[in-house]
């Protein structure tokens, strides 16, 4: 699993330069006390003596305080000289509670690391103000356990017992996670209402990818801590030391919400008198709060109506983007959007952004109903050729036996969000989905969409099934066997959705409809796309009829670069015209094929520096083997590389320069394709599949030498020189292993 926030793109930045920018700018806000600086309470002392680092287990969650007893104790980064808490404590009831940012916390290598295991015990005595001199204590994990037996508490592991029993028995509960019933929930806030202490800790995005990317404010742990003005986000956090996050000094004022908030309800036509990197702490503070403020929060919500006292919400368009300075534009816009998501379907409006985009259906639009079979055996999302309307409730039915099956309802197709974007050129959500959990589902959207069914790739039903959408607008929709191509023309790519998809067993294609009103044969356009996908399978050798579909989404706004890959590759609109046309597929798109190499691509053979790199391996054969392009004039990014390359070998072959650079990285690669065809890689992708387990790569190290080795026997020459000659680092060992093969390099290399 991976956080929402990974991505890889097809362009890259200068990674390094930014890290170092934004840790530089987090340093100097977390070692400049000022009147803008957080006050110190008696949670922030208690916890943090005597501790200077702790763990950061995993991708952290991003924590959110709003209460007026819930204070940020410890901060994490998050990107642009930014922070986040990434411990919180406050007082529920008679109780108190700390919260952590990852479930890793109580494994014994995080205990045992940097003052983490002190943490521990400061947290325990704290939550335990009222104990006897040797409070009880259920902790979790055995080395944390020890530690807090060794500090002088009587601590015992629980989970072999049902909560409430352990409960009735202790002071405090150190050790909470997020697998709980209704009951647990009810019991632990009695259990917080008499003074009891808790320490829970979660990875939320985890939590979310585990439950069909269920919505946070269902969590049983942000249930818990909501009504005290706490929760985890779905936004992660980085480390603010090696490995570890630092703790001591004073943390930005705006970290807290409230705080944040009274900062920027301050203002006058969008500008406050707080300087330009207050405000956007400020605004990100709040940005991840709004993302689980609960809708009937009574602490926070009420304040907001100070911030609404501005007016109505500017509306984001690509010609009049939010920027960042935009802060209280952008604050009021999100705070419509969470409240106008959680609202009732048959509540539901059209947001104003809408019409701007995805776009308005006809005003004269008939709504239908939709029938479109499903096959429980192809995961992921099934297209339905239905849209929904912005602010209207459409309703799925589905057989008794699919409507426990995991299944999820789902508007729209435009899943990035865009939250921390310097410029919003659309609403910064869009998609909504929900459980599918009865024969009957009702769904609205405010901003409308195309419709799927989502299918989990464990589904709880066997046999084919109709879903029924009721209330729905046609879209176009062609499928590669099914739809005739005198349907097509003669009804439905003039249906009146404004979004349109194309679809074949190996890919789908999503475009506005505009696109493809004059499309005359859908039918040579998949099978290009056929053609495309199954190269990429041919050459890593996975089938060529996958379990589902590549999906690719176009968007006026993306979360990562120009592309990006993943389920669905999204690109920017002006990519839907060659993606609905066959001649310039034909043509060659480095873009699109690149970001298909990257859904291709596996770690094992993906070694440091060419995450940018063995995807183009994919992509160039694609070009070659499908649009007829010679692989070394793919990207004049390629050409240029070789005018480098004498240079770079001159200079001494540097590695992390080759690193760096990923068409220069590129050429050794493409040098084996000359040298050996085709053939030779995809003998080397399958040789990964035969790797006994005590072969597999476990580090970067392993990676390189395991690539060497596999390609030379693929090859069957030996490719050291090769390597060394370009600067890429092997162990001897693995060299050695290559004595029986003659050692090869291309003819003419090195340049003299």
């Amino acid at each position: 699993m991976s956080p929402k926030t990974i991505r890889k793109s097809t362009l890259v930045g200068s990674a390094a330069a930014v890290a170092a920018a934004a840790a530089f700018t987090a340093a100097a806000l977390l070692a400049a006390p000022s009147s803008a600086t957080v006050r110190r309470d008696d949670a922030t002392d208690a916890l943090t003596k005597g501790v200077a680092t702790i763990a950061a287990p995993g991708v952290p969650s991003r924590l959110s305080a709003w209460g007026r007893d819930a204070h940020v104790v410890v901060v994490g980064r998050i990107g642009k000289g930014q922070v986040a808490p990434a411990v919180v404590a406050g007082r529920s009831g008679g109780g108190r509670f700390v919260l952590l940012p990852h479930d890793g916390y109580f494994g014994d290598a995080s205990v045992q690391q940097g003052d983490t295991a002190q943490l521990f015990v400061n947290a325990t005595r704290w939550l335990t103000p009222d104990a006897p001199r040797r409070p009880v204590v259920a902790a979790r994990g055995g080395t944390l356990t020890k530690a807090l037996n060794d500090a002088g508490f009587d601590a015992h592991e629980f989970g072999r017992a049902p909560l409430a029993e352990d409960l009735a028995k202790c002071n405090a509960l150190v050790g909470l996670l997020p697998e709980l019933s209704d009951g647990d929930v009810a019991a632990l806030t009695a259990f917080l209402e008499r003074g009891g202490g808790v320490l829970a800790a979660q990875c939320a995005w985890g939590w979310q990818q585990i439950h069909g990317g269920a919505d946070l404010s269902g969590n049983p742990l942000n249930r818990l801590f909501a009504r005290a003005g706490a929760g985890w986000t779905e936004a992660t956090l980085e480390p603010t030391a090696p490995a570890a996050f630092a703790v001591g000094g004073d943390a930005p004022k705006a970290v807290h919400a409230r705080d944040a908030l009274a900062l920027l309800t301050g203002a006058k036509d969008g500008a406050t008198g707080a300087p330009a990197a207050e405000r956007r702490q400020a605004t990100a503070t709040l940005l991840d709060c709004f993302a689980i403020l609960p809708i009937d929060d009574r602490s926070l919500r009420p304040e907001l109506d100070a911030l609404k006292q501005h007016g109505a919400a500017r509306l984001p368009t690509p010609d009049h983007p939010l920027k960042r300075d935009d802060d209280v534009a952008r604050l009021l816009l999100a705070c419509d959007l969470h409240e106008r998501f959680a609202a009732a379907p048959d509540r539901a409006t059209p947001h104003p952004c809408a019409a701007t985009f995805p776009g308005a259906v006809p005003p004269d639009a008939p709504r239908s109903t939709v029938v479109a079979p499903i096959d429980p055996r192809v995961p992921r999302w099934r297209s339905t050729g239905a849209y929904a309307a912005a602010g209207e409730a459409i309703t799925l039915e589905v057989p008794a036996a699919a409507a426990h099956a995991g299944l999820e309802l789902q508007i729209g197709c435009y899943t990035d969000e865009l939250w921390d974007f310097d410029d919003w050129l659309r609403a910064s959500r869009i998609v909504v989905r929900v459980s599918v959990k009865a024969e009957r589902t009702v769904l609205a959207s405010p901003f409308g969409g195309l419709v799927y069914v989502d299918v989990p790739a464990k589904c709880g039903v066997a046999a084919p099934f109709d879903a029924k959408l009721d209330h729905v607008v046609a879209a176009p929709r062609f499928t590669l066997g099914t739809t005739t191509l005198a349907d097509w023309k003669e009804r439905i790519r003039a249906a009146p959705a404004p979004w349109a998809e194309l679809e074949s067993s190996r890919v789908l294609v999503t475009v506005p409809s505009a696109t493809i009103r004059t499309l005359d044969d859908p039918e040579t356009l998949m099978r290009t796309w056929d053609r495309v996908a199954d190269a990429a399978a041919e050459l890593v050798g996975i089938p060529k009829r996958r379990a589902s579909p590549e999906r690719y989404v176009a968007d006026v706004e993306i979360a990562a670069g120009y592309m990006h890959s993943g389920y669905p590759i999204m690109t920017h609109l002006d990519a839907a015209a060659a993606m609905a046309d066959p001649k310039r597929l034909l043509a060659g798109d480095w873009g699109l094929f690149h970001e298909l190499g990257h859904n291709h691509q596996r770690g094992e053979w993906t070694f440091e520096g060419t995450g940018e790199v063995t995807n183009n391996v994919i992509c160039v054969c694609i070009l070659q083997k499908v649009c007829g392009v010679d692989p070394a004039q793919g990207h004049d990014a390629i050409r240029a590389a070789k005018r480098r390359t004498a240079a770079y070998l001159a200079r001494g072959a540097d590695f992390k320069e080759w690193q760096r650079d990923p068409f220069l990285a590129l050429l050794v690669f493409l040098q084996i394709q000359e040298g050996f065809g085709w053939e030779a890689w995809q003998r080397f992708f399958s040789s990964y599949d035969a790797l006994p387990s005590r072969e597999r790569p476990r580090d970067d190290d392993d990676k390189r030498d395991r690539f060497l080795i596999q390609m030379s026997r693929a090859c069957g020459r030996d490719l050291s020189q090769l390597f060394t000659l370009w600067g890429i680092p092997t162990r001897a060992a693995a060299r050695a292993s290559l004595a029986d093969l003659n050692s090869w390099l291309p003819e003419g290399f090195p340049p003299k």
